[in-house]
């Protein structure tokens, strides 16, 4: 073990003491700058091959499982274990990475990589200080802080290569420096030979594009800046987090008197139940008394996205008054009231939300804004418990009810039951459900992804016509036919071009299912 001798001076017995420290406690990726640096290295190669070009594939779901051994790595190496708390954080990370390359519904990709990247933050910072007392202001605070310290590092990074370099040239027996040179070195040889390869024979290029697809020199680019981006921002998040500069105490203190609050709270409160009892009579009871040309129909189709706002809003407010208010019976009597008008509202923008897809059918955003009011009812449960109970871990609570709920939405396939529902209220298929006219909006379905494929063949096949794959056809003009025969073989068509050539690193579970529908 490495260690160095410290003098400290005691002034009351005027004695030298020699304390042994050990360094690689202290601050261990300065103090082991080329081990660090060749498995951030690794794990920048592994992110920009896998990644590249490559949103929803096989490799994105074995990247975010060589991300987690890396950050895994790193916590071992500076002698921090993966505290039990913080498992369901990597399972639910682990299980979003395969979410990814199981859809090809760009939406839910987007909202996946948003999802581990919150989750990847959370268990990080929860490994690495005690976050018990922590709720999600100092959560917020302490990612914020650790961002604008880890980009102030950048500079410094490329110092210490530089100065370990000047170092270890003179050192000969150094096996790190000469493995780091050696990876530096075997990168841009590699990339070369392997394009000469390429072309020079014909099968290895084949089995290469399977794997990696075509590679162009603007692929090389691509390709080196996402790995100079990945190792850059890798090691100075890590480096700065590993110096524990974070201050990880909370101030417990609520210094908000609750008659600062206790005015605005009670009058939101007393409309908030106006406004309940009105939908309770008007939406849910039915006993409605509408303004001149005002439709009941019209009525209940308006007004979600304001209520979904207004939840939202009223969500924060709560969280706030509780957390930095001191303690008022008055207070938490309102607060409740609050919270309890707010799952009248969540049911009301529910009603206006089903009322407006019977009459206008399924799109991603409004099945998203049921999926999201559901989030809502589930997170205020967990208030009301908080409002009463300080010490209650509402961030815990609602980080983990949230990832589960959206773990079930992110495997759910929306752009599947947008079809098939849709699909099934075309001409001579109406259904008792909708309302409206029967759907032929033909150009919105051609939007869906491959999700949607097994629903569109589905009903293809109710249609009863035979159709072949021909792409030379497929163009701007053609796309946009409404009739339904049309769209079928037209759909088909953009799946068969998305599916071309699909190999192991770009290999999705549902395009695959869609590919095998063709004919």
């Amino acid at each position: 073990m490495n260690e160095e001798i410290q003098f400290i001076e005691c002034d009351k017995e005027s004695e030298i003491i020699v304390e042994n420290v050990d360094v690689k406690s202290k601050q261990p990726f300065d103090e082991r700058f080329s081990f660090f640096c060749v498995a951030t290295l690794l794990h920048a190669v592994i992110y920009a091959l896998f990644v590249y070009k490559n949103p929803s594939g096989l490799a994105y779901g074995a990247f975010v499982v060589s991300g987690m051994l890396y950050v895994i790595f790193c916590l071992k190496q500076m002698k921090l274990s993966v505290k039990k708390g913080s498992i369901f954080y990597l399972i639910a990370i682990i299980v979003l990475g395969i979410a990814t390359f199981c859809t090809d519904d760009g939406n839910i990709i987007f909202m996946n990589k948003v999802a581990i990247f919150v989750l990847i933050v959370v268990f990080i910072l929860d490994n690495m200080f005690n976050t018990k007392k922590w709720q999600f202001s100092k959560y917020i605070s302490s990612a914020m802080v650790t961002a604008i310290n880890s980009t102030a590092e950048i500079g410094s990074l490329w110092e210490k290569i530089g100065d370990y370099y000047k170092d270890r040239r003179s050192k000969n027996n150094s096996k790190y420096f000469y493995g780091l040179l050696g990876c530096v070195i075997a990168l841009p040889v590699v990339v070369v030979m392997f394009v000469l390869l390429c072309s020079a024979d014909i099968v290895f290029k084949h089995w290469a594009i399977n794997i990696f697809g075509n590679v162009g020199v603007e692929d090389i680019v691509g390709l080196i800046f996402l790995f100079l981006f990945m190792f850059t921002i890798s090691y100075c998040i890590m480096s700065n987090l590993s110096k524990k500069e974070l201050d990880e105490n909370v101030n417990e203190k609520k210094n908000i008197e609750p008659l600062a609050v206790i005015p605005v709270t009670l009058l939101l409160t007393l409309i908030y139940i106006i406004f309940s009892g009105i939908q309770i009579k008007c939406l849910f009871a039915g006993e409605v008394n509408l303004p001149d040309g005002y439709t009941y129909s019209r009525y209940a189709r308006e007004g979600f996205f304001q209520l979904l706002a207004v939840s939202i809003i009223n969500l924060i407010i709560v969280l706030v008054c509780v957390g930095y208010s001191k303690e008022s019976k008055i207070l938490k009597g309102i607060l409740t009231a609050m919270s309890c008008c707010t799952f009248v509202m969540i049911a009301s923008s529910a009603v206006r939300m089903v009322t407006y897809i019977r009459f206008y059918y399924l799109t991603f955003l409004r099945i998203f804004v049921l999926w999201s009011l559901l989030v809502v009812a589930f997170v205020f449960v967990g208030v009301i418990i908080y409002i009463y109970k300080g010490t209650f871990p509402i961030f815990k609570y609602t980080i983990i009810t949230v990832t589960c709920l959206y773990i079930a939405f992110a495997f759910s396939r929306p752009d599947y039951f947008i079809a098939k529902v849709n699909l099934s209220s075309t001409d001579g298929n109406e259904s008792v459900f909708f309302l409206g006219e029967s759907f032929d909006d033909y150009e919105f379905m051609l939007e869906l992804s491959a999700d949607a494929a097994p629903a569109v063949a589905e009903w293809m096949e109710k249609q009863g016509y035979e159709y072949e794959i021909d792409n030379s056809y497929i163009n701007e003009e053609y796309l946009f036919f409404y009739n339904p025969d049309e769209f079928g073989e037209n759909y088909m068509c953009v799946i068969s071009e998305e599916t071309d050539d699909m190999g192991i690193r770009d290999f999705n579970v549902s395009r695959y299912i869609a590919k095998l529908l063709l004919p």
